[in-house]
């Protein structure tokens, strides 16, 4: 599968697969197209930063505003539980909580 690096319209840029006949559904937010630029050089890539310069795939020196946007908006996960520490009362809420008992 081709890979493609996209402007998606929630501000993250990311990579993603198409199939030979494959597209995105914007090609104005298509970066980099590996079936017609070539396979996306890896050296530098670092999501969020990456930019077309004629035929070149540059790393911007700042990320993209956007990306940047989506990133600040974007759910933190929750810390991990360490279950070791905790003490029975606490155990035995957190299975109360995810409804096992």
């Amino acid at each position: 599968m081709a890979k493609l690096i996209v402007n998606a319209p929630t501000g993250e840029q990311q990579i993603i697969e198409v199939s030979r006949t494959g597209g995105y559904f914007d090609p104005s937010l298509v970066v980099w197209d590996e079936r017609t630029d070539g396979a996306i050089p890896l050296a530098n890539l670092e999501l969020g930063s990456m930019a077309r310069s004629g035929n070149d795939l540059v790393k911007l020196p700042e990320p993209l505003p956007e990306h940047t946007k989506w990133l600040n908006e974007k759910p933190q996960p929750e810390p991990e539980l360490d279950y070791a520490k905790m003490t029975l009362r606490q155990l035995v809420d957190l299975l109360k909580v995810k409804g096992l008992i």
